[in-house]
């Protein structure tokens, strides 16, 4: 019995070691050539290439990526930080080394960035690499070959300018063009199966570019523009655009557009001048501006006659809108002018704002123009917002005097408080402002306007449902006992006022 006790020990102790070898078998490489790819994928092509060197079941797995992200990053390819140069000769060589040995398999997706500061020299190699991609019917295609130096300015010399292959390659349905030169040939663009364009950093832009774009690429549906410049003389019709984006845009474009479904602005007030018309399809509006020069707010007239009161106009009927403290402080000017701005069809409203004074009577003021409204949500402070006008000369003058006497409107001059409004949302409400405390006196006066506006809601929505309060996160450990009284003496006083439905009120404390 005893040898037969030591025998099977002896047996367990060399299965064992088989069965544990078996356990730490490598899973991940026996996993099929699909899944494998897919993981490939989602890393950088440089690191997707370092792979090889782990056996040879991944030493040529690379080669049949369907996409290929070649960005250039000096970490990547030098230890030390000084030899840039030489990283970026190890770059260029890298990148002609790869579409050489990748498989001649077609190529979903084409990403080239690094910093185009040689054009003689760079863009026989950029043509040589677009035209390989092209060769491999890419779908996707991604140049950045901006000049990124310091101080300087878009110049058109210094672009790279597009190789006619291009213009006449008919499998692109994206296309990512940073700091590059358009020149459209006299032949038409085979564009047809492009869906979404971005264009960023061009110094060219022109009303004949975007209408031979919009005229012979039937299929396009979303295009972005970003820090652009040229001149609009004139209203291009764009039929089929369905998503569109501006920012830091220095050319005012005038479009017309039936079938648009979202628009996004952002940049500054100052060069907000667009035109969009025609659109009867608006469901999504987002504008979000930064502050002007002083001097821009010394004049009444100058603000209230501003091209962005048009533009608000043009979106004024889409279902979701996100507005900056900029729009609010113009329906402002709007009331204190006595001006009828238009009704508006939002269901949704999102406000990022600092709710300064002059922001409350703008709100109202929404509130009244907008009847069908059933969601408020209100991001105080948020990083994407300006920080709202500082007045001065005629406006300070006249803006002191109308908050003196301004009054919050009756409830039978906000329809959507009676029939529509269900939720009322507030995010990142705190006594604090940036990464600044504020004073007790600054914080009194803030927290007695948002809670003045919490109030009024309460009081008069007879159809709410529910009132949501987030709480900021305090950003040092020592505010957080008094962050947690002030939040304690807010709960308090929310639910002590006085409410016209049976509206749900939910804290939420993140980060506390």
């Amino acid at each position: 019995m005893e040898a037969e006790g030591s025998s099977s020990s002896v047996n367990a102790m060399i299965i064992e070691p088989a069965s544990w070898k078996r356990a730490c078998r490598d899973r991940i490489s026996s996993l099929p050539d699909s899944l494998l790819l897919i993981i490939l994928s989602l890393l950088p092509t440089i690191d997707a290439v370092k792979t090889s060197t782990l056996s040879k079941r991944w030493r040529n797995l690379w080669t049949q990526l369907r996409h290929l992200d070649l960005q250039f990053s000096p970490e990547s390819f030098s230890q030390n930080p000084h030899y840039l140069q030489k990283a970026r000769q190890k770059f260029l060589e890298f990148v002609s080394v790869c579409l050489i040995l990748r498989k001649p398999d077609p190529l979903q997706r084409f990403h080239l960035s690094f910093n185009f500061y040689d054009r003689a020299r760079h863009s026989a190699m950029v043509d040589v690499w677009v035209r390989s991609a092209l060769e491999r019917h890419v779908e996707e295609l991604i140049l950045d070959v901006a000049h990124r130096r310091v101080g300087g300015i878009n110049r058109r010399k210094d672009m790279y300018s597009l190789p006619n292959s291009l213009y006449s390659y008919g499998f692109l349905t994206s296309l990512s063009l940073t700091y590059c030169e358009i020149k459209l040939p006299t032949n038409p663009l085979c564009w047809r199966l492009l869906r979404s364009l971005a264009l960023m950093r061009l110094t060219t832009l022109s009303d004949d570019l975007l209408e031979r774009i919009f005229l012979e690429c039937s299929s396009l549906e979303t295009l972005i523009l970003k820090d652009c410049d040229g001149k609009s003389a004139r209203t291009v019709a764009a039929r089929n655009l369905k998503h569109l984006t501006l920012e830091e845009l220095r050319y005012s474009l005038k479009l017309s557009a039936p079938n648009l479904v979202t628009v996004a602005i952002y940049g500054s007030v100052m060069r907000a001048t667009h035109s969009l018309k025609d659109l009867v399809s608006l469901v999504r509006a987002t504008i979000i501006l930064r502050d002007a020069r002083m001097g821009y707010y010394n004049s009444v007239d100058r603000v209230a006659n501003h091209p962005l009161n048009s533009l608000l106009m043009d979106v004024h009927h889409a279902q979701v809108l996100t507005w900056c403290n900029c729009c609010t402080v113009l329906l402002a000017l709007q009331e204190i002018r006595n001006l009828q701005s238009p009704f508006m069809r939002p269901r949704k409203l999102v406000l990022k704002v600092t709710l300064r004074r002059w922001e409350t009577p703008g709100i109202y003021n929404l509130l009244r123009r907008s009847p069908e409204l059933e969601t408020l949500v209100l991001q105080i402070n948020a990083p994407d917002a300006c920080r709202g006008p500082k007045f001065i000369g005629e406006f300070k003058r006249v803006s002191k005097f109308f908050l003196s006497i301004y009054s919050e409107p009756k409830s039978t001059e906000l329809s959507c408080l009676k029939h529509h409004l269900k939720n009322f949302e507030v995010e990142d409400f705190t006594g604090l402002l940036s990464n600044d405390s504020l004073s007790r006196a600054g914080y009194l006066k803030y927290q007695e306007r948002v809670l003045g506006l919490v109030r009024f809601i309460l009081r008069k929505a007879l159809v709410l449902e529910k009132l949501t309060m987030n709480m900021a996160q305090m950003p040092n450990f020592e505010e957080i006992s008094v962050g947690n009284q002030r939040q304690l003496d807010t709960t308090r006083k929310i639910l002590s006022f006085p409410k016209a439905s049976h509206a749900r009120i939910v804290f939420l404390t993140n980060g506390m």
